[in-house]
Formats: structure tokens, sequence, C-alpha cells
């Protein structure tokens, strides 16, 4: 079910304050270079609402390739979860329409 628009913009709002002012964000820090196609695929489906086990299946692996996979993005990107994880794709997919 996808969330109301005027629902993340508040959500992503806020995750924009929370932020430490004058930090160097995770994409300015760490760019998408870093990131290879399987995990951009996995951040992909999880950024869907997907569970583990579903991202397992649709990418053609075990939960546990995709649990390892997500400790590695998380490491990566400076994440904690799979909502910072969801919060950091859609500001950049939404960044991408933008430009």
């Amino acid at each position: 079910m996808p969330v109301p628009e005027s629902v993340h913009k508040s959500i992503v709002d806020s995750f924009n304050r929370i932020s430490t002012p004058g930090a160097i964000s995770a994409k300015q820090l760490y760019g998408t270079r870093i990131l290879n196609q399987r995990e951009l695929q996995v951040i992909a489906l999880v950024a869907q609402g997907l569970k583990n086990s579903e991202v397992a299946e649709a990418i053609g692996t075990t939960e546990y390739v995709v649990k390892n996979q997500l400790r590695a993005i998380y490491d990566k990107l400076g994440l904690w979860n799979r909502v910072e994880l969801a919060l950091w794709y859609e500001a950049r997919r939404r960044e991408g329409q933008a430009a």
C-alpha cells in the first residue's frame, strides 16, 4: 500500500531535520558508485516494503544472503535500518525526478 504524499513528505522532512546541520550526506560522502547492481536491486525492493524472504525470492537467493547484503548496504550508507534505507532511496529517487 503506497504511503500518501503528505505523510511521505512529513516523514522525509522529519528525517532531514534530524541530520546534523552542516553534516555531509551519505550521497556526498559515499555516492552510489560503491553500491553494486544487486545492492541497488535489494534497496529498491526493500523500499517497496518487501520482507527479506520476499526480496530473496524476487532476486533468486536466500534470506540469509539478503540479510548480509542489507548489513553491507547499511554500513556503506551509514544507515541503521530498513526505514532509513527506504527514506534514503525515496530521497534519491525524488532527486532524480527533479533533475
